[in-house]
């Protein structure tokens, strides 16, 4: 099996001193570019994982939400990152109003209970834009 590696310029073997670095398992050298090339953008993201509140905690009200969601976008931006990729289906349940899900567990500690207030599908998506 070999390993390709794709470049906007010519690649060389990469070495530490002196050593060749090898993709694990093979006799494949570790490829880089020559030269680094500046992108005008680039694609800088987070997963925030919902499922067991891993990276996003319970909320009982709207204000504790919302203050939640600033807190992870100012550590987005901290961070120099441009995008969230934010898990609003975390077990065949919603981070917001659906007709095919029931409002997720990890969203407010009951399956299926409304929240009562704006869910993810608005304030999480325009807080977000605003920012990027």
């Amino acid at each position: 099996m070999s390993i390709q590696t794709q470049a906007d310029g010519p690649l060389e073997v990469l070495q530490i001193n002196g050593t060749t670095i090898h993709h694990y398992g093979t006799s494949d050298p570790v490829m880089t570019p020559q030269t680094y090339v500046e992108r005008e953008s680039e694609f800088r993201g987070v997963w925030v994982a919902t499922v067991y509140n891993l990276n996003f905690p319970l909320h009982s009200n709207e204000t504790q939400y919302k203050a939640a969601f600033d807190a992870l976008l100012d550590d987005v931006e901290d961070n120099n990152l441009n995008a969230i990729l934010f898990q609003v289906r975390p077990r065949n349940d919603a981070f917001y109003q659906s007709a095919y899900a029931p409002f997720s567990r990890y969203f407010t500690g009951t399956e299926g209970q409304d929240p009562g207030w704006d869910d993810y599908g608005i304030y999480g998506f325009s807080s977000s834009c605003k920012r990027y």
